[in-house]
């Protein structure tokens, strides 16, 4: 397993957390105002300000990091790997007249 690949799942679990703790937030917030309790509310929507800003700040990273990792990586050459292991997974998937551009 290469570093970059770690760092890009670091990336994609803290994105992914980002919008865990966003809902919620969310929910507490609905759930404090259902019964009446203005301050934690309030501590909520101050939370979930910082957790949307930082979600913010990953989703403008991600690509790059990966761009930036890709470079770096001895398999980040023009192979394919990286097409070809998402379309084998399902994820999102890449052109066939993309992949060989990987």
């Amino acid at each position: 397993m290469f570093a970059g690949d770690e760092v890009m799942k670091g990336s994609l679990a803290s994105y992914t957390f980002e919008h865990m703790e966003i809902a919620s937030y969310k929910m507490l917030i609905a759930a404090a105002g259902e019964v009446g309790d203005a301050e934690v509310q309030r501590v909520c929507e101050e939370n979930l300000r910082e957790e949307v800003a930082m979600a913010d700040w990953l989703e403008n990273k991600l690509g790059t990091v990966t761009t930036s990792l890709r470079r770096k990586s001895p398999r980040g050459s023009r192979d394919g790997r990286l097409a070809g292991k998402q379309a084998r997974h399902g994820h999102h998937r890449v052109p066939e007249t993309r992949r060989a551009g990987c």
